[in-house]
């Protein structure tokens, strides 16, 4: 009785054991199939999502790919490996027309013969040699625009590409020749160029600013040619719209203008010199300098003068805290530069230049000379023959000192002193020989700039900085000319006097806009002399004037930094 009683239990324990195994073979067969079906991808989502994905068009008959599934090819696959992959897994033939456009059709395409007629989209002018690809077949309209293909397969792709105008693809099916062929317009390619930001603007170190200033960084410069030292006078006019008509530094030419129309700004001064020998070198140590600015129009309202042009020469600004220095000597002039840290707030800059002409008489200054006195009375020369000769014996030299005493009084406050002086100097000697008897007379020409200024700088808050400055420019020429042919001197004397204060507030309203005012006041003495003996002239002339200035403008920036107006 036990025994039937458990062989009658046992039966339904075994029974539901093999339906659970049943269900569970069951259940990943099924899984399986899922897993496949859901692997496999219809032909027509797959080539969608490779255009979308490598950035390329299929062009194919709804009827070419239909009921065609395929395995979707790795995502690591470039595009010559997903035709490679298409080819091998579908009974479909792929011609790649370009490094974009894909054509696809069946191998028993039915043939036909096509033509059309390609015209231009807006004016419906024909199109000349525009071409006309189907597959390896190529072919070109005529000089009236038209075309003709034979033997061609119907669910073929054709491809007309017209330089200037959008390609155009379709298929084969659409161009079976007619009385008259079907036309075909093409639209206009219209490339919008983007934003083009311009750095090493010409050469290594000038950039191109926002609101159409040009800044060249000293200290990145790279050499132009034709120059041997940097020269900020000589880069600038790589610049386009600024020339000197004479190739010198003292004339430069902004936009047309004449060089007394541009302002020239040494850390705030202006100057009324800027160029040794005679325009033929810059007058301003490039060593020392920390950065230019040109302005060829824009220019703020806190400055000035510049009818032309602005040009703004910083000394560098920072105090350091190591010793540096340089020197060097070349076929002009021997040069220093020291940055000099006299306490821990406190730095001393010094530069000095010197021409080394008058010891020593080198290839290059007899060029330079010849640049400067060429066709003038220093090189006057006599026909082979006469009874009068002429020579002359001279002697110039330069030289340039500057200084920057740099004080950071706090975090906020910063106080500066700037120091410049320039010299040149010309003595020539004529000796002219008659057979009358000889004379001998000597003639010189000085220039002499100083240019010094105190600026002060404070930063109240993040918002607000105010700053001013006081300064002295003075300019004196003086030169004796003697003409030994005909007995006479001449005496010329110019002097420029130019002081000033200014006064500067800028307030950072927010990040858009900011609002600049202040106050100048200038005063410009000039004094010109003219003495000749004969016949005798005498004329000097002096004037003064004052003027008072009250500037404001204000200046927004736009937050992508792409829009900038200046009031």
């Amino acid at each position: 009785m036990n025994r039937k009683k458990t062989n009658t239990l046992c039966f339904p324990v075994i029974l539901n054991k093999c339906i659970l195994s049943f269900l569970i073979v069951l259940l990943s067969a099924v899984n399986s199939l899922a897993q496949i079906s859901n692997n496999t991808s219809i032909l027509r989502a797959v080539l969608m999502n490779l255009e979308t994905k490598l950035n390329i068009s299929f062009t194919y008959a709804d009827e070419t790919v239909a009921n065609i599934t395929i395995l979707p090819p790795a995502d690591s696959l470039d595009i010559n490996q997903v035709l490679t992959y298409l080819r091998k897994n579908t009974p479909l033939i792929y011609h790649q027309l370009d490094d974009r456009f894909i054509t696809i059709s069946r191998v028993d395409d039915k043939r036909i013969n096509i033509c059309g007629l390609i015209v231009d989209g807006i004016d419906q002018n024909a199109l000349v040699r525009a071409t006309v690809q189907i597959g390896n077949q190529f072919t070109a309209t005529d000089d009236k625009g038209s075309f003709a293909l034979s033997n061609v397969p119907g669910n073929s792709s054709v491809y007309i590409r017209m330089l200037g105008y959008k390609p155009e693809l379709l298929l084969a099916n659409e161009l079976i020749s007619t009385t008259p062929c079907k036309t075909l317009s093409l639209s206009m390619d219209v490339t919008r160029l983007q934003e083009v930001m311009i750095h090493n603007y010409i050469a290594t170190g000038i950039d191109k600013q926002l609101n159409g200033a040009f800044v060249v960084n000293i200290s990145e410069l790279g050499l132009l040619p034709g120059l041997t030292d940097p020269d900020v006078l000589q880069t600038i006019q790589a610049i386009p719209g600024i020339q000197s008509i004479d190739e010198t530094v003292s004339h430069i030419n902004v936009r047309g203008g004449t060089n007394d129309q541009n302002l020239v700004l040494w850390d705030g001064i202006k100057m009324y010199q800027t160029g040794h020998f005679f325009g033929l070198i810059s007058a301003f140590n490039p060593y020392l300098s920390k950065d230019v600015t040109l302005i060829k129009n824009g220019t703020s309202a806190a400055l000035s003068d510049g009818v032309s042009s602005l040009i703004d020469i910083r000394s560098k600004d920072d105090v350091v805290d190591k010793f540096s220095g340089g020197a060097g000597i070349n076929m002009i002039n021997a040069d220093v530069f020291f940055r000099i840290p006299l306490a821990r707030k406190l730095t001393l800059q010094l530069s000095a230049r010197r021409s080394i002409t008058d010891w020593i008489k080198t290839p290059v200054f007899d060029k330079y000379f010849e640049r400067a006195f060429g066709n003038t009375e220093v090189t006057r020369q006599f026909p082979a023959g006469s009874d009068t000769t002429f020579n002359s014996d001279e002697n110039f030299y330069f030289y340039d000192i500057g200084a920057d005493l740099l004080y950071d009084i706090s975090k906020k406050d910063k106080l500066r002193f700037h120091f410049l002086t320039l010299f040149n100097e010309l003595d020539y000697q004529e000796n002219l020989t008659t057979n009358t008897g000889t004379a001998s007379k000597t003639s010189s020409l000085t220039q002499k700039s100083m240019a010094g200024s105190i600026y002060y700088h404070r930063l109240w808050n993040e918002h607000v900085t105010t700053s001013a400055q006081l300064y002295l420019s003075s300019y004196d020429l003086r030169a004796v000319n003697f003409d030994v042919l005909n007995d006479q001197r001449l005496i010329q004397e110019n002097e420029v006097l130019d002081t000033g204060i200014k006064l500067d507030a800028l307030w950072r309203i927010n990040n858009k806009w900011d609002l600049l005012s202040g106050y100048q006041f200038i005063e410009t003495g000039i004094g010109n002399l003219e003495d000749i003996n004969n016949p005798i002239f005498r004329r000097y002339i002096k004037r003064v004037i004052r003027t008072h200035v009250l500037f404001s403008e204000a200046n927004y920036l736009s937050k992508s930094n792409k829009t900038n107006f200046r009031f």
